[in-house]
C-alpha cells in the first residue's frame, strides 16, 4: 500500500509555512576552546562505574582506518558518579567532579593523589582548573542555592562559595 498522502488531499501551503524564527546567538560564543589533548590520548568519564578511562585512539577518528585501532590505556578510579573533568594545559594535573561522592579527585602522573571532600549534597558537576593547577572551579549542580565554589588545589580545601543560580552545569576560564 502506499504510505504517503494523497497531495490532492493534503495540499502542501503556498507559500510553504514559515521556520520558526530562533536566535542566531551561539549558546558558546565566548567559551574558550578545552585544553588541546594528544591526537592519540582521550579522556573519558564513565558516571556508571566511578572510573576515568583514558583511550588510546592511536592516532585517528576515522573508523574505516586500516592504521591502529582504539584501546585503553588506563583505567582510574574516582569518586562515585564523576560528571566533569578539567586539565591542566600540560595535562599535569587533572581534576574530576565526583558528582555522587560530593568530592573532586585530583589526578597527577596517572595516578589519584588527593581527593577535595565537599559538602554534603553539594553534586559537583562543571568544573575548571587553572593553568598553574592550584585553583579548581567546580559548580554546585543544585535546584536551589546552586554555587561555583573555589577550590585550594594543593592544600585539598574549599576557599570560596559564589552563588550562581539554578543548575549551574559549567565553568570555563579564560
Amino acid at each position: 500500500p502506499d504510505l504517503w498522502p494523497d497531495p490532492e488531499e493534503f495540499p502542501l501551503p503556498d507559500p510553504p509555512l514559515p521556520m520558526p524564527d530562533y536566535p542566531d546567538e551561539d549558546p558558546f560564543d565566548g567559551i574558550p576552546e578545552p585544553p588541546p589533548f594528544p591526537d592519540d590520548m582521550l579522556p573519558i568519564t564513565d558516571l556508571s562505574n566511578g572510573d576515568i578511562t583514558v583511550v588510546n585512539t592511536g592516532g585517528t577518528d576515522n573508523p574505516k582506518s586500516e592504521g591502529r585501532q582504539s584501546t585503553t590505556s588506563a583505567k582510574i578510579p574516582v569518586g562515585l558518579q564523576p560528571a566533569g573533568l578539567a586539565a591542566t594545559v600540560d595535562r599535569s594535573t587533572i581534576v574530576v567532579a565526583n558528582l555522587g561522592s560530593d568530592s573532586v579527585s585530583v589526578i597527577k602522573s596517572g595516578a589519584v593523589v588527593g581527593t577535595i571532600k565537599l559538602p554534603p549534597l553539594t553534586r559537583p558537576y562543571g568544573i575548571a582548573v587553572s593553568q598553574d593547577g592550584t585553583r579548581a572551579y567546580v559548580t554546585s549542580f543544585v535546584r536551589t542555592g546552586g554555587a561555583l565554589l573555589v577550590l585550594d588545589v594543593p592544600n585539598r580545601a574549599i576557599i570560596a562559595t559564589l552563588p550562581a543560580g539554578n543548575f549551574p552545569a559549567a565553568v570555563a576560564l579564560t
